[in-house]
Protein backbone atom coordinates (compact mmCIF):
# COMPACT_ATOMS: atom_id res chain seq x y z
CA UNK A 1 0.00 0.00 0.00
CA UNK A 2 1.66 3.60 -1.08
CA UNK A 3 1.70 6.72 1.21
CA UNK A 4 1.05 9.83 -0.53
CA UNK A 5 2.46 13.28 1.92
CA UNK A 6 0.56 16.45 1.12
CA UNK A 7 1.64 19.97 1.98
CA UNK A 8 -0.58 22.07 3.87
CA UNK A 9 -0.62 24.13 0.94
CA UNK A 10 -2.22 21.30 -1.04
CA UNK A 11 0.53 20.59 -2.83
CA UNK A 12 2.31 17.21 -3.61
CA UNK A 13 6.09 17.37 -2.82
CA UNK A 14 8.60 16.05 -5.81
CA UNK A 15 11.48 13.73 -5.48
CA UNK A 16 13.63 16.84 -5.97
CA UNK A 17 12.36 18.51 -2.24
CA UNK A 18 13.28 15.41 -0.48
CA UNK A 19 17.14 15.23 -2.32
CA UNK A 20 17.86 18.79 -1.18
CA UNK A 21 16.53 18.29 2.70
CA UNK A 22 18.59 14.82 2.53
CA UNK A 23 21.63 16.82 0.89
CA UNK A 24 21.19 20.06 4.02
CA UNK A 25 21.11 17.18 6.48
CA UNK A 26 24.65 15.16 5.07
CA UNK A 27 26.25 18.42 5.33
CA UNK A 28 25.48 20.18 8.13
CA UNK A 29 27.82 19.65 11.15
CA UNK A 30 26.15 17.85 14.00
CA UNK A 31 26.50 18.11 17.65
CA UNK A 32 27.52 14.80 20.00
CA UNK A 33 24.22 15.35 21.34
CA UNK A 34 22.21 14.34 18.27
CA UNK A 35 25.10 11.38 17.44
CA UNK A 36 27.43 13.88 15.73
CA UNK A 37 31.21 14.73 15.53
CA UNK A 38 30.78 18.49 15.80
CA UNK A 39 33.44 18.13 13.31
CA UNK A 40 33.52 19.36 9.70
CA UNK A 41 36.33 17.08 8.64
CA UNK A 42 38.66 14.64 10.06
CA UNK A 43 42.43 13.85 9.10
CA UNK A 44 43.69 10.71 6.53
CA UNK A 45 44.77 8.71 9.69
CA UNK A 46 43.53 10.10 12.87
CA UNK A 47 41.89 9.52 15.26
CA UNK A 48 38.68 10.81 17.17
CA UNK A 49 38.48 11.33 21.27
CA UNK A 50 35.48 11.77 23.14
CA UNK A 51 34.87 15.23 25.04
CA UNK A 52 31.49 14.64 26.94
CA UNK A 53 29.21 16.55 25.15
CA UNK A 54 31.92 19.03 23.54
CA UNK A 55 32.54 18.48 19.87
CA UNK A 56 35.46 15.58 19.67
CA UNK A 57 39.08 16.24 19.49
CA UNK A 58 41.13 14.41 16.48
CA UNK A 59 44.70 13.36 16.91
CA UNK A 60 47.57 14.50 14.36
CA UNK A 61 48.32 11.15 12.10
CA UNK A 62 51.40 9.04 13.14
CA UNK A 63 54.34 7.52 11.49
CA UNK A 64 55.59 4.14 10.87
CA UNK A 65 56.08 2.61 14.23
CA UNK A 66 54.28 4.82 16.08
CA UNK A 67 52.02 4.19 19.45
CA UNK A 68 49.36 6.43 20.98
CA UNK A 69 50.42 7.91 24.51
CA UNK A 70 48.49 10.05 26.73
CA UNK A 71 50.56 12.72 28.30
CA UNK A 72 48.20 13.05 30.90
CA UNK A 73 44.97 12.38 32.27
CA UNK A 74 41.74 13.53 30.31
CA UNK A 75 44.02 14.93 27.38
CA UNK A 76 44.11 14.06 24.17
CA UNK A 77 46.80 11.40 22.93
CA UNK A 78 49.57 11.84 21.34
CA UNK A 79 52.26 9.57 18.81
CA UNK A 80 55.40 8.39 20.17
CA UNK A 81 57.81 6.03 18.88
CA UNK A 82 57.60 2.64 20.77
CA UNK A 83 60.04 2.02 23.55
CA UNK A 84 61.19 -1.12 22.86
CA UNK A 85 64.63 -2.19 24.27
CA UNK A 86 66.79 -5.01 22.76
CA UNK A 87 68.19 -7.50 24.98
CA UNK A 88 69.84 -11.12 24.40
CA UNK A 89 69.14 -14.44 26.31
CA UNK A 90 71.48 -17.26 25.95
CA UNK A 91 74.26 -15.94 24.45
CA UNK A 92 76.81 -18.07 23.37
CA UNK A 93 80.14 -16.60 21.51
CA UNK A 94 84.24 -17.07 21.29
CA UNK A 95 87.14 -15.98 19.14
CA UNK A 96 87.58 -17.91 16.08
CA UNK A 97 90.11 -20.36 16.80
CA UNK A 98 91.72 -19.81 13.58
CA UNK A 99 91.56 -15.91 12.70
CA UNK A 100 91.88 -14.14 15.26
CA UNK A 101 90.27 -11.12 13.66
CA UNK A 102 86.79 -12.98 13.77
CA UNK A 103 84.70 -13.68 16.50
CA UNK A 104 82.31 -16.51 16.52
CA UNK A 105 78.70 -16.38 17.54
CA UNK A 106 77.94 -19.98 18.55
CA UNK A 107 74.05 -19.86 19.27
CA UNK A 108 71.66 -17.04 20.75
CA UNK A 109 68.60 -18.79 22.56
CA UNK A 110 66.52 -15.24 22.16
CA UNK A 111 66.71 -12.31 20.43
CA UNK A 112 64.64 -8.57 20.90
CA UNK A 113 65.49 -7.04 18.48
CA UNK A 114 64.71 -3.20 17.58
CA UNK A 115 64.46 -0.90 14.15
CA UNK A 116 65.22 2.86 14.19
CA UNK A 117 61.29 3.41 15.16
CA UNK A 118 61.88 0.92 18.48
CA UNK A 119 59.51 -1.27 16.25
CA UNK A 120 60.53 -4.74 18.01
CA UNK A 121 61.37 -7.98 16.39
CA UNK A 122 62.00 -11.37 18.02
CA UNK A 123 63.84 -14.56 17.10
CA UNK A 124 64.46 -17.44 18.64
CA UNK A 125 67.31 -20.12 18.48
CA UNK A 126 69.50 -18.07 16.28
CA UNK A 127 72.20 -20.22 14.99
CA UNK A 128 76.03 -20.01 14.57
CA UNK A 129 77.38 -16.73 12.35
CA UNK A 130 80.81 -15.48 12.14
CA UNK A 131 81.65 -11.64 12.38
CA UNK A 132 85.13 -10.05 10.74
CA UNK A 133 86.64 -6.90 11.94
CA UNK A 134 88.88 -6.92 9.30
CA UNK A 135 85.95 -6.91 6.78
CA UNK A 136 85.22 -3.09 5.53
CA UNK A 137 81.10 -2.65 5.39
CA UNK A 138 78.99 -1.68 6.06
CA UNK A 139 78.74 -5.37 5.19
CA UNK A 140 76.59 -7.97 7.29
CA UNK A 141 79.36 -10.53 8.72
CA UNK A 142 82.12 -7.52 9.22
CA UNK A 143 82.33 -3.72 10.14
CA UNK A 144 79.42 -1.02 10.05
CA UNK A 145 82.09 1.19 8.56
CA UNK A 146 84.29 1.39 5.28
CA UNK A 147 87.39 2.62 7.35
CA UNK A 148 89.71 0.40 9.96
CA UNK A 149 89.00 0.61 13.63
CA UNK A 150 91.14 2.60 15.86
CA UNK A 151 93.90 0.42 17.19
CA UNK A 152 93.17 -0.93 20.60
CA UNK A 153 89.48 0.62 20.35
CA UNK A 154 85.95 -0.55 21.72
CA UNK A 155 84.33 -2.54 19.30
CA UNK A 156 80.33 -3.54 19.74
CA UNK A 157 79.07 -6.87 18.38
CA UNK A 158 75.25 -6.73 17.40
CA UNK A 159 72.73 -9.11 16.06
CA UNK A 160 71.36 -7.21 13.04
CA UNK A 161 68.06 -8.73 11.01
CA UNK A 162 67.20 -8.88 6.87
CA UNK A 163 63.79 -10.47 6.78
CA UNK A 164 64.24 -14.13 8.48
CA UNK A 165 68.11 -14.19 8.02
CA UNK A 166 69.85 -12.83 11.37
CA UNK A 167 73.85 -12.63 11.50
CA UNK A 168 75.78 -10.15 13.38
CA UNK A 169 78.16 -6.48 12.69
CA UNK A 170 80.55 -4.70 14.52
CA UNK A 171 80.45 -1.41 15.07
CA UNK A 172 82.01 1.67 17.01
CA UNK A 173 78.90 3.01 18.25
CA UNK A 174 78.35 1.31 21.61
CA UNK A 175 75.23 0.14 22.93
CA UNK A 176 73.89 3.75 24.57
CA UNK A 177 73.88 4.92 21.35
CA UNK A 178 71.67 4.73 18.10
CA UNK A 179 72.88 1.44 16.92
CA UNK A 180 75.26 0.42 14.18
CA UNK A 181 74.98 1.57 10.46
CA UNK A 182 72.69 -0.88 8.92
CA UNK A 183 73.51 -2.68 5.91
CA UNK A 184 71.10 -2.05 2.89
CA UNK A 185 67.77 -4.45 3.19
CA UNK A 186 68.30 -4.77 7.21
CA UNK A 187 65.92 -3.60 9.53
CA UNK A 188 66.35 -4.43 13.14
CA UNK A 189 69.49 -4.57 15.53
CA UNK A 190 70.54 -6.26 19.00
CA UNK A 191 72.89 -5.25 21.27
CA UNK A 192 74.90 -8.40 22.38
CA UNK A 193 79.09 -7.87 23.37
CA UNK A 194 81.79 -4.90 23.60
CA UNK A 195 85.73 -5.93 22.82
CA UNK A 196 89.08 -4.01 22.93
CA UNK A 197 90.58 -4.65 20.02
CA UNK A 198 94.00 -6.87 20.58
CA UNK A 199 97.48 -5.94 18.70
CA UNK A 200 96.33 -3.51 16.15
CA UNK A 201 93.26 -2.45 14.74
CA UNK A 202 91.66 -5.69 14.28
CA UNK A 203 92.66 -8.21 16.37
CA UNK A 204 90.29 -9.48 18.89
CA UNK A 205 91.11 -11.06 22.49
CA UNK A 206 90.73 -14.88 23.11
CA UNK A 207 87.20 -15.16 25.14
CA UNK A 208 84.59 -17.35 25.70
CA UNK A 209 81.40 -15.53 26.28
CA UNK A 210 77.99 -16.85 27.99
CA UNK A 211 75.21 -14.72 28.83
CA UNK A 212 76.53 -10.89 29.80
CA UNK A 213 79.95 -12.46 30.75
CA UNK A 214 82.54 -11.50 28.53
CA UNK A 215 85.58 -14.58 29.84
CA UNK A 216 89.41 -14.04 28.79
CA UNK A 217 90.95 -17.21 28.24
CA UNK A 218 94.28 -15.81 29.58
CA UNK A 219 94.37 -13.50 32.75
CA UNK A 220 95.13 -9.83 31.74
CA UNK A 221 97.63 -8.92 34.21
CA UNK A 222 96.36 -5.26 35.12
CA UNK A 223 98.91 -4.58 38.55
CA UNK A 224 102.65 -6.49 38.87
CA UNK A 225 104.03 -6.87 41.98
CA UNK A 226 101.97 -3.61 43.84
CA UNK A 227 103.70 -3.11 46.89
CA UNK A 228 102.79 0.36 47.67
CA UNK A 229 101.54 1.36 51.24
CA UNK A 230 99.58 4.55 49.83
CA UNK A 231 96.66 4.77 47.97
CA UNK A 232 97.65 3.50 44.26
CA UNK A 233 95.58 4.07 41.40
CA UNK A 234 95.29 1.15 38.78
CA UNK A 235 93.91 1.58 35.44
CA UNK A 236 91.70 -1.42 33.97
CA UNK A 237 90.82 0.51 31.04
CA UNK A 238 93.18 -1.80 28.07
CA UNK A 239 91.66 -4.73 29.31
CA UNK A 240 87.88 -3.77 30.66
CA UNK A 241 85.69 -1.95 27.68
CA UNK A 242 84.05 1.23 28.07
CA UNK A 243 80.19 -0.01 28.27
CA UNK A 244 81.17 -3.00 30.32
CA UNK A 245 79.25 -2.69 33.97
CA UNK A 246 81.76 -4.85 35.95
CA UNK A 247 84.67 -6.91 35.73
CA UNK A 248 86.22 -9.72 37.60
CA UNK A 249 89.69 -8.64 39.55
CA UNK A 250 92.00 -11.52 40.57
CA UNK A 251 94.76 -11.35 42.88
CA UNK A 252 97.26 -13.70 41.74
CA UNK A 253 100.09 -13.94 43.92
CA UNK A 254 101.38 -11.95 47.10
CA UNK A 255 104.84 -11.89 48.64
CA UNK A 256 105.82 -10.81 51.90
CA UNK A 257 109.18 -10.75 53.81
CA UNK A 258 108.72 -11.67 57.31
CA UNK A 259 110.52 -10.10 60.25
CA UNK A 260 113.58 -11.40 61.97
CA UNK A 261 111.84 -13.94 63.74
CA UNK A 262 109.60 -15.30 61.08
CA UNK A 263 107.27 -13.05 61.94
CA UNK A 264 104.03 -11.20 59.63
CA UNK A 265 101.12 -9.37 59.59
CA UNK A 266 100.16 -7.21 56.40
CA UNK A 267 96.72 -6.74 54.84
CA UNK A 268 96.05 -4.83 51.31
CA UNK A 269 92.58 -3.25 50.36
CA UNK A 270 91.09 -2.61 47.14
CA UNK A 271 88.44 0.54 47.03
CA UNK A 272 86.68 2.53 44.74
CA UNK A 273 86.67 5.60 46.25
CA UNK A 274 89.95 7.57 47.79
CA UNK A 275 89.70 7.98 51.23
CA UNK A 276 86.95 5.03 51.67
CA UNK A 277 88.19 2.27 54.50
CA UNK A 278 86.92 -0.40 52.14
CA UNK A 279 84.68 -0.86 49.10
CA UNK A 280 85.87 -4.89 48.60
CA UNK A 281 86.21 -6.84 51.26
CA UNK A 282 90.20 -7.03 52.26
CA UNK A 283 91.88 -8.69 49.63
CA UNK A 284 94.49 -9.98 52.07
CA UNK A 285 95.01 -10.42 55.50
CA UNK A 286 98.62 -11.95 56.69
CA UNK A 287 99.88 -12.69 60.20
CA UNK A 288 101.67 -15.47 61.87
CA UNK A 289 104.77 -17.42 61.34
CA UNK A 290 106.45 -16.99 58.03
CA UNK A 291 108.23 -20.15 56.34
CA UNK A 292 111.34 -18.43 55.46
CA UNK A 293 112.19 -15.14 55.27
CA UNK A 294 110.37 -14.32 51.99
CA UNK A 295 106.97 -15.94 51.48
CA UNK A 296 105.03 -16.36 48.01
CA UNK A 297 101.03 -17.33 48.61
CA UNK A 298 98.94 -18.45 46.38
CA UNK A 299 95.76 -16.46 44.53
CA UNK A 300 93.23 -15.37 46.65
CA UNK A 301 89.37 -15.46 45.28
CA UNK A 302 88.26 -13.40 42.29
CA UNK A 303 86.38 -9.67 43.54
CA UNK A 304 83.48 -8.31 41.15
CA UNK A 305 84.03 -4.51 40.76
CA UNK A 306 81.17 -2.26 38.99
CA UNK A 307 83.28 -0.10 36.46
CA UNK A 308 83.74 3.44 38.24
CA UNK A 309 85.62 5.66 36.38
CA UNK A 310 89.21 4.23 35.26
CA UNK A 311 89.78 1.19 37.50
CA UNK A 312 90.66 0.91 41.33
CA UNK A 313 92.33 1.81 44.43
CA UNK A 314 94.90 -0.34 46.67
CA UNK A 315 97.06 -0.07 49.59
CA UNK A 316 98.91 -2.45 51.90
CA UNK A 317 99.03 -2.20 55.71
CA UNK A 318 102.47 -3.37 57.08
CA UNK A 319 102.05 -3.90 60.94
CA UNK A 320 105.27 -6.37 60.75
CA UNK A 321 107.07 -7.82 58.15
CA UNK A 322 108.20 -5.94 55.08
CA UNK A 323 108.12 -5.68 51.05
CA UNK A 324 104.92 -7.23 50.49
CA UNK A 325 104.01 -6.79 47.11
CA UNK A 326 100.65 -8.04 45.04
CA UNK A 327 100.07 -8.94 41.57
CA UNK A 328 96.36 -8.95 40.36
CA UNK A 329 94.54 -9.90 36.76
CA UNK A 330 91.00 -8.83 35.35
CA UNK A 331 89.41 -12.88 34.68
CA UNK A 332 86.06 -11.36 32.37
CA UNK A 333 83.77 -8.73 32.55
CA UNK A 334 79.66 -7.92 32.10
CA UNK A 335 78.37 -6.11 29.27
CA UNK A 336 75.05 -4.63 29.45
CA UNK A 337 73.26 -7.33 26.89
CA UNK A 338 70.13 -8.12 29.40
CA UNK A 339 71.65 -10.99 29.86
Amino acid sequence: MATLIVLVDGTVPTAGDFNFNFTALNNETRPVLTGGTGRSSVATGALLVGQGTSALTVTTTGSTGQVLAWPSAGSTPVWEDRDAADFVRGFRARRHTGTASIVSVQSIDLLMMVDSNGTPYVARNVGAFDVDSATAGPTAGGRDQAAAFSTGADVHLYAIRSGATVTGILSATGPSGAGPALPTTYTHYAYLATYKLFSGNTTLPLHRACGDFIAYEGRQTVLSSGASTTEAAVSVTSVVPTAAISYDLQSDIITVTTDGSGQLNVSCTVKLTSGATYWAPVVAVLSGLGTSATTALPAGQAKTLPVVGTGFLYDWDVTTGSGPELTMSVTGYRVPNGG
